[in-house]
């Protein structure tokens, strides 16, 4: 990037991004999957977040029903809202004896459009099961649904295997979403990206062109040297993964809690019901402790008694962080 910027190349790009970047990832998918998509299947967007408002914009009509998980993260259904798209909510795991399948077969309707699901999850950490996946797909093979699968945290694994969708549905009947944000650590870059088929990715790329008309040029070069390094995704991975173990050995003895170990992603979701609503327990953290964990109701009503704890940070900060919340803890 910064090459980039001496030569002065800070120009727009291809709305649908550099065909390097985009060759790149369509050969990083194709490898952990079992698929051969080209690079005209990739849209390079400003983020992921950005990826999956470009692919629902491009397919949700108003009055469309959307299944999300719940709990979940906001976005899903705050961009179904503006959509105008009718939100129904499935159970999403919340300890390794739930199930996504059971509850998506259960809540689907004639006018389910989309379903998006999200595996490592935010903000549970939890892994769809191959076999549950499998059956997903087998459910929905049938039906004219759309699937999105928000793969942001794919590369952050720790036990168990990441499967995508993709592996069992053909590629015009689902949009993978991924970035360099997190398996990277390149949040404040921005560069996200979906892959479907080269029919479906020529439409999401006209809503992307109208939202951003192309991703920031001198990320899309940052994210072309990212991805061609792999030691920048192991290092991500390694990191994250003595975070998490510094996290859980703070705190799974804990009393007033319960954890279960995430198997990706960078969050704990701890229940706190013992001690009352997830709010309460947040708001009383952060005015004691000054400590910021988020209130699990703010990923659905089954997170409720929750709160969200990130490991996503610099191993002393993480340590200071679990030291004041073991002191919060232990008060009472």
């Amino acid at each position: 990037a910064i090459s980039a910027i001496s030569k002065d190349k800070t120009f727009y790009t291809e709305n649908r991004g550099m065909s390097e970047l985009r060759k790149l990832i369509a050969e990083k998918f194709n490898k952990n999957h079992k698929t051969k998509i080209g690079y005209d299947s990739v849209t390079v967007t400003t983020g992921s977040t950005e990826a999956l408002f470009s692919a629902m914009f491009s397919i949700i009509m108003p009055g469309d029903s959307v299944l999300i998980p719940d709990p979940g993260y906001p976005a899903y259904e705050s961009v179904a809202k503006m959509l105008g798209a009718n939100i129904v909510y499935y159970k999403s795991s919340l300890s390794p004896n739930e199930t996504e399948y059971e509850s998506i077969k259960k809540v689907y309707g004639e006018k389910v459009k989309v379903i998006i699901i999200n595996s490592p999850a935010n903000p549970t950490g939890r892994i769809i099961p191959k076999e549950q996946i499998e059956k997903i797909a087998d459910f929905l093979k049938e039906k004219g649904t759309f699937v999105i699968s928000d793969e942001v945290y794919s590369d952050l694994i720790y036990c168990g295997e990441f499967i995508s969708i993709a592996d069992f549905l053909p590629m015009n009947r689902c949009v993978a979403i991924s970035g360099v944000s997190k398996s990277y650590g390149m949040t404040g870059w921005r560069i996200g990206w979906s892959i479907s088929s080269e029919k479906n990715a020529k439409e999401l790329n006209k809503s992307h062109m109208y939202i951003v008309s192309c991703a920031p040029s001198i990320s899309q070069y940052a994210a072309i040297e990212a991805l061609k390094n792999k030691h920048c995704e192991h290092y991500a991975l390694s990191a994250m993964s003595k975070n998490r173990e510094t996290a859980l050995a703070e705190l799974e003895e804990l009393k007033h809690i319960k954890l279960y170990p995430p198997e990706g992603a960078i969050f704990l979701f701890v229940d706190v019901s013992q001690l009352g609503k997830g709010e309460k327990v947040a708001f009383d953290l952060l005015e004691k402790e000054k400590v910021i964990t988020v209130p699990g109701i703010g990923f659905g009503k089954r997170g409720e008694n929750y709160i969200r704890i990130s490991f996503g940070v610099e191993p002393d900060i993480l340590r200071e962080g679990l030291n004041r919340i073991k002191k919060y803890f232990s008060s009472i």
